[in-house]
């Protein structure tokens, strides 16, 4: 029923997902034969998927995008922590209207962009947006060589780790394995790391662009950390980095 409810668009998305799902597998299975060694274990083709939800991903020709302009009656604006009343305030803002009734706010920085695809990803208690767009490449200005730190990322999961084995010990004299507060330091963790992922492709994407680069070559990185053994402080700074957005 919610499949037939979907615009058609919507729809031949997640057979498209499907179908890109089962080349693999084929294409998996038909390299495991040769090189099974490379491979933790036998190919196994897609599933049902046990979740109520899924992502939907609507492409250029299933959404639209529109400016709208509002004016506020008697806002009050605070600036250095004094409030001023003034009388109206005309307010702009660009949304992507997906259904009828369903508007997304499109942030400030992308306005103006060629939006390709927004994809919904539904979380335990909210939806994450995904915004795929189009850069123009005269906007950029060529620089030199650069290195992307990466001591910010290393210290918010070192200190959720830690945080997240106090938490853990203390549910475990209850006889429980989750708590609202566990979930609250996971999700802004993983925001914190979902941010300054984000930035450092668009660093890494905005450089290629530049010197017209056009393929980027990245390490293995699940094999690189599978059966990571660098001593326990060490691995404690690389578990649960979900470095695989790095490449998304």
């Amino acid at each position: 029923m919610n499949y037939k409810l979907l615009k058609a668009k919507v729809s031949q998305q997640i057979l498209r997902r499907l179908d890109k799902n089962f080349k693999s597998f084929f294409q998996a299975n038909k390299d495991f034969n040769k090189n099974p060694t490379k491979y933790k274990g036998n190919p196994k083709p897609p599933r049902y998927k046990s979740n109520y939800h899924d992502n939907l991903i609507y492409n250029y020709q299933a959404f639209q995008v529109k400016g709208i302009v509002s004016v506020i009656e008697n806002p009050i604006i605070k600036t250095r922590n004094l409030l001023y009343p003034i009388v109206s305030l005309i307010e702009y803002k660009q949304v992507a209207i997906l259904e009828k009734g369903l508007e997304i706010k499109i942030p400030n920085q992308l306005w103006g962009k060629h939006i390709k695809q927004i994809e919904i990803i539904p979380k335990h208690h909210s939806f994450n947006i995904v915004f795929a767009y189009q850069e123009n490449t005269e906007d950029y200005k060529k620089v030199k060589p650069f290195i992307i730190d990466g001591k910010r990322l290393k210290y918010i999961n070192a200190l959720y780790n830690k945080r997240k084995a106090k938490i853990q010990s203390k549910l475990q004299e209850r006889n429980k394995k989750w708590s609202c507060r566990l979930e609250n330091i996971t999700n802004k963790r993983n925001r914190a790391v979902k941010d300054y992922l984000h930035k450092a492709t668009a660093i890494v994407v905005k450089n290629c662009i530049e010197h017209d680069i056009s393929k980027v070559v990245i390490g293995n990185l699940a094999k690189s950390l599978y059966k990571i053994n660098l001593g326990k402080q060490t691995n404690q700074n690389f578990v649960n980095l979900a470095l695989g957005q790095f490449i998304c």
